[in-house]
C-alpha cells in the first residue's frame, strides 16, 4: 500500500472512532491522531512501532484458562465483544499464530477490568523494540505552576489504543 493509502486508512479509522463518542466516553474507542505527532514519529504513531526478532517468535495457540464463575464469564464476554466492536481486534486477512492471555480483575463491587498478559506467551523473549517517544510524567510536572489545573484520567483501555505493527499482528490476537 502507498503512503497515501496508509494515511487514508489510518484517518478513516481515526474518524470512525471519533464519530462514535459522547461527551464523556469514546464509545468506539480511540486511535492515535498520528498527524499531530512530530514528523519523525508520525509513521510509528500511524503504523505501530516495528519489532525486531532476535529469534523466531513462539507459535502457540493454547486455550485461555477456564472461568468457572458464570457472572465473571458473562462480563468477560461483554468486554471482549466491546473490544471486537471497537475494531481493536481486527484480524481480517491475518493468520493468527499466537494468543495473548487475558484475565479479569476486580473493579469495584460490580465490575471487572481486563488484564492482558502479554508476557505469558514468551513473545517478549524473542523481540526487541526501538524506543518510541511519549511524554513522561516529568514533562508536564515541569510546567505546573500556581495557575495550573490538573485532572485525573482513567486510561483503562490505553493498551488497546496503540497500533500494532503489521509484522507482529499475527502474534498478538486473542
Amino acid at each position: 500500500m502507498t503512503k497515501m493509502g496508509q494515511d487514508q486508512q489510518a484517518i478513516a479509522s481515526f474518524l470512525r472512532h471519533s464519530c462514535h463518542k459522547s461527551w464523556f466516553e469514546y464509545n468506539a474507542g480511540l486511535r492515535l491522531i498520528f498527524f499531530r505527532f512530530p514528523g519523525m514519529y508520525m509513521r510509528e504513531a500511524r503504523d505501530g512501532v516495528k519489532m525486531f526478532f532476535e529469534k523466531p517468535g513462539p507459535m502457540m495457540r493454547s486455550a485461555q484458562a477456564t472461568i468457572n464463575d458464570s457472572g465473571i464469564q458473562t462480563k468477560v464476554r461483554e468486554k471482549i465483544a466491546k473490544v471486537i466492536w471497537m475494531r481493536y481486534l481486527n484480524t481480517e486477512g491475518v493468520v493468527i499464530k499466537l494468543n495473548i492471555k487475558y484475565f479479569a480483575g476486580p473493579k469495584g463491587d460490580e465490575d471487572i477490568h481486563m488484564v492482558y498478559d502479554t508476557t505469558a506467551n514468551n513473545l517478549n523473549d524473542a523481540v526487541w523494540v526501538l524506543t518510541f517517544w511519549l511524554p513522561t510524567i516529568d514533562m508536564p510536572v515541569q510546567n505546573v505552576g500556581q495557575e495550573s489545573w490538573m485532572m485525573d484520567r482513567d486510561v483503562g483501555d490505553m493498551f488497546l489504543n496503540y497500533q500494532l505493527h503489521e509484522d507482529v499482528r499475527p502474534l498478538h490476537c486473542s
